[in-house]
Parts: C-alpha cells; sequence; structure tokens
C-alpha cells in the first residue's frame, strides 16, 4: 500500500527501496512490446525447436551417499523418486526437458546474438519459454520404499533447523515425500479424515518428481556464481530442496509451533474441517512450486508464454502449481472416499493457499492477516511492534494462508550460515533469468542484473527483511507464541545484516 511505499522510500536508500518494491510486486511487469507479440505470432507459425534430452534422475547413488543422514535414509533396493527418461509428445515437452530449457539457451544455436529482433535466434529463446512455461505433469514413476525415509522425516519435525540440502540429497529422492507424510501421520489426519494411506506415499513421491534437482554440494558451497553456472536439469532455489524446506518449516509450526491445536480446536471451525484444512495445507507446501522453471511469472507475461495467457498473467506459476497438485490428488484417489462438500473444500483450501504463495499478494496478506488478529503496527523505530497475543477469532482460511506463507519465507529463520546458502541460491536464480532476459532482447530487471546490487548485498537484506520478512514474523508469533524459535533465528540473522550494514541498532547489541 501507499504507507508501505513511503516507510521504504524513508527508511533506505533509492537502489534498495527499488529492490524491495520489486521484490513484493509494486513495480508491474511492462506490457508486452509490439515487437514480442510480433514475434510470439511468428512463434506459433513456426515449427518448435528442437527439445533438448530429458536430464537423468537426481536420485543417484553417488548423491546419495554422503553425509550423516545417509545411514538414516538407507533403504532396500528400491527406486527413487527421479524424474524418468520421457519421450516428449507433441504437444507438450516433458517435465525433464522442460527444466533443462533454461540451461540449453547456450546451445550453439543461441550463442550468437540476434542480428535483428524478430530473427530465428529470437524465435528459439521464445520456444524454450513457452517451454518452461508448459510445467506438465510428470508421470508415475517407482517409488521409493517409504519406511525408513518416513521414519528419518518424523525425527527431523522435532527440531527447527534442518538442513534441507542436505536431507533431500542424502535421501536420494522421497525427502519431500517422507516429510509430508510423516506429518500426516504426526497429525493423524489419514485416519481422521478416512484417507487411504496407501495412495498418499505415491501421491506425494509424484509431486516431488515435479521439482528440478537441487544443486550438489561443491555448486552449494562455491556460491552465487557457482550455482548460476550448474547445468541443465538443476534450478538453484526452486527445486525440490526448497519444496522440503517449506514442507518441513509449516511441518515445525503445526506441531511445535502450537498452529495445528488451533486449526483443529478453533478458528470457526469443526475438528473436520480443522483436519480437512490441515491436511490440504501439507498438500500446498508440498506442491506450492511444482514444476517451477527457475523464472518468475513477470518474464513469463512479457514472453507472452502459454501458461500466462492461460492464466491471464495473474499468479502464472502458483496457478500451474495448484492445477498440478489437484490432478495428482485425482490421478491417485487420494480424495475419492471423501464426501463431495469436504472433496471440494480441500481442493479449494489447496489453490487458496497455494495462490498466496505468490509474492506480489504478500502485502495484502500480512495486512488481512494483522487485521484478523488485531495485531497493530507502531510508528516507533521498530515499525512493527508485537502486542500480547489475543484470543480473536480468525477464519480458518487466513490462518492456513498465513502458515504456508511464513514457512515459503523458512530460510530466513534458519541458522545464518544455511539462511546464506538459500540466499545465494535465490540470487543465482536471479541472475540466470537475467541472461534470459538478455539474450531474448528483453529489458533485463535490476533485480536479475549481475551488474546491479545484489540481493545478498547486507543493506538489500536489511530492508527486504524489515519492510516484507518480519513484519509477517512478528504477527504470526504474536498469534502463535508458541512458534518464537522461528522468530529469534530471524532477528538473529537480521542483526547479522544490521551490523554488516553499519544499521545495528540497541536490540542487536543486547
Amino acid at each position: 500500500d501507499e504507507q508501505t511505499k513511503i516507510l521504504v522510500s524513508e527508511r533506505y536508500d533509492t537502489a534498495t527501496a527499488a529492490l524491495i518494491l520489486r521484490a513484493v510486486g509494486h513495480a508491474a511487469p511492462r506490457l508486452p512490446s509490439r515487437r514480442a507479440r510480433r514475434a510470439s505470432h511468428d512463434l506459433m507459425n513456426q515449427p518448435r525447436h528442437s527439445d533438448p534430452g530429458p536430464e537423468p534422475g537426481w536420485g543417484s547413488p553417488a548423491d546419495a551417499g554422503a553425509g550423516a543422514g545417509a545411514e538414516a535414509c538407507a533403504r532396500a533396493d528400491a527406486g527413487s523418486c527421479t524424474l524418468p527418461d520421457i519421450q516428449p509428445s507433441a504437444s507438450s515437452a516433458s517435465s525433464a526437458s522442460g527444466l533443462a530449457a533454461l540451461a540449453s539457451l547456450a546451445a550453439s544455436d543461441l550463442d550468437a546474438p540476434p542480428e535483428r529482433p524478430g530473427t530465428a535466434w529470437s524465435r528459439a529463446v521464445d520456444a524454450r519459454v513457452e517451454q518452461l512455461a508448459a510445467l506438465p505433469l510428470a508421470p508415475p514413476g517407482p517409488q521409493p520404499e517409504e519406511v525408513h525415509l518416513v521414519g528419518a522425516a518424523g525425527r527431523a519435525l522435532g527440531r527447527w533447523d534442518l538442513d534441507a540440502f542436505d536431507h533431500v540429497r542424502e535421501c536420494g529422492g522421497g525427502g519431500v515425500a517422507s516429510l509430508a507424510l510423516s506429518l500426516v501421520d504426526r497429525l493423524g489426519l489419514a485416519r481422521s479424515m478416512g484417507l487411504s494411506r496407501g495412495a498418499l506415499w505415491p501421491f506425494f513421491c509424484d509431486v516431488e518428481r515435479g521439482y528440478a534437482a537441487p544443486p550438489g554440494r561443491e555448486a552449494l558451497e562455491g556460491g552465487a556464481e557457482a550455482l548460476a553456472g550448474i547445468g541443465a536439469g538443476f534450478v538453484p532455489y526452486h527445486n525440490a530442496a526448497h519444496a522440503a524446506c517449506v514442507t518441513h518449516s509449516l511441518g515445525t509450526l503445526l506441531t511445535l509451533g502450537g498452529v495445528a491445536s488451533e486449526l483443529c480446536g478453533g478458528a470457526g471451525a469443526s475438528p473436520e474441517q480443522g483436519a480437512s484444512g490441515l491436511f490440504a495445507l501439507v498438500v500446498a507446501a508440498a506442491a506450492h512450486d511444482y514444476g517451477h522453471p527457475g523464472l518468475d511469472n513477470a518474464v513469463l507475461v512479457e514472453a507472452e508464454a502459454a501458461a500466462a495467457a492461460e492464466h491471464n498473467g495473474n499468479s502464472v506459476l502458483e496457478n500451474r502449481s495448484a492445477r498440478s497438485a489437484l490432478a495428482l490428488l485425482d490421478r491417485h484417489g487420494v480424495l475419492d472416499g471423501l464426501d463431495r462438500p469436504v472433496r471440494a473444500e480441500v481442493r479449494r483450501a489447496v489453490v487458496d493457499a497455494v495462490l498466496a504463495t505468490d509474492m506480489s499478494r504478500h502485502m495484502d496478506l500480512v495486512a488481512t492477516f494483522c487485521k484478523a488478529t488485531g495485531y497493530r503496527r507502531s510508528s516507533t523505530e521498530n515499525p512493527w511492534q508485537t502486542p500480547a497475543a489475543g484470543a480473536r477469532p480468525v477464519k480458518q482460511d487466513i490462518l492456513l494462508q498465513a502458515a504456508l506463507k511464513v514457512a515459503d519465507l523458512g530460510h530466513f529463520a534458519r541458522p545464518s550460515k544455511l539462511h546464506r546458502r538459500w540466499g545465494a541460491a535465490l540470487q543465482a536464480e536471479m541472475w540466470r533469468q537475467g541472461d534470459l532476459e538478455k539474450r531474448a532482447g528483453m529489458p533485463v530487471k535490476p533485480l536479475h542484473a549481475r551488474s546491479a546490487k545484489p540481493i545478498l548485498a547486507p543493506e538489500s537484506q536489511v530492508g527486504f527483511m524489515e519492510v516484507v520478512v518480519m513484519p509477517l514474523f512478528q504477527a504470526f508469533t504474536a498469534r502463535f507464541p508458541e512458534s518464537a524459535p522461528f522468530l529469534r533465528t530471524a532477528e538473529a540473522n537480521l542483526c547479522e545484516y544490521q551490523r554488516e550494514a553499519g544499521l545495528a541498532g540497541p536490540a542487536c547489541e543486547a
């Protein structure tokens, strides 16, 4: 809102303020140019650019063998939740080839700069963008044996600081699925809702197979530059490790943070409604970035990708992920035993929760949550003041969406070294998109330009955390005091950035 814009503009330098406002959707994407519309028209009348081959699965023994958690994730002669060798159909690219398309922009036919707008080079780039937006469902594949994986995930849900990169790597496939199913078991949702537990494991495993491979340990240790150079089939940030991190963060908020008890015993909902809402939330956490290509919504809109047109440019990736989650629920018959009204409610709640993760909706969600819970803004030096927790009834939908949104930003509540690793991954993903925008002849957005002020700069992180992250975390903790460890770790990370930027106040010296 306008108050937020004024606060950001007054508190931060021009470059940092611009980064923050763009990150939360205050800078609308430009409308497609006449050239872009003409190129898109030409593309529709051209043969599809040849697809790269499918990528190998990421659950390989070499990747899974290292680390202390390997033994806990060991399993007998089982397959893995890997991307299979799929032949792309005539109508759409496979998940593997779609996820590989970004890296393939360095292929020989794209190496030379375009001679003029509308050349074959430009059409090839547009075709890649369209393939990335296709996001088809990953076909069913072999599933890992669940017992050991779910047991290890259950132990992980008892702590706040899981390293999701290590968890997914050590499990070699099934890292997301094991966390989701372990959370369903811990909350007793299959029993209370009458769900077929036998359908849940293959469902969650197929959800996991819709994500790109996480980077390897060497790339992670190399920082943003190394991550930006990882090859085809990898997405630096929005990958299976991110899905695992969000699912784990949600699980700790629900179980250790006291959210589940309110959803099942309050929030104006019956216990049955609470259980269906919790199940929808677990599904949404696991699937909220299903098929993410490592691009943002704005570039798909600007390139006039098919997915953007399909959803009228609104929350493009989130709509696609939500639809994929519903399709997988149907494919596995997960909701078949439920009454029609309950089934419809679960589906609606999944869609609403996934759409709420769109950053362009963030400020509206925070304002809605604050109003519903009675959380108040302060005009003091710290513009967000946490009041005592109140017992004001809050609609279940608002709590569900706020919980998932907090979990989606959960890496800010990880120990500093791990949190900064996630920051480097996000920076690398933005740089890769900037490279694509440059090759496609699109304006390179400031957040994506390698020459611009990086999001990893301490002052940039201070601005983003103070304006975007901390208001939500503080309001959430005011409602759910048991989730305070989440907030405290985020506060420690903020203070560390403030000290580095020379902005530390008395609170950080205490």
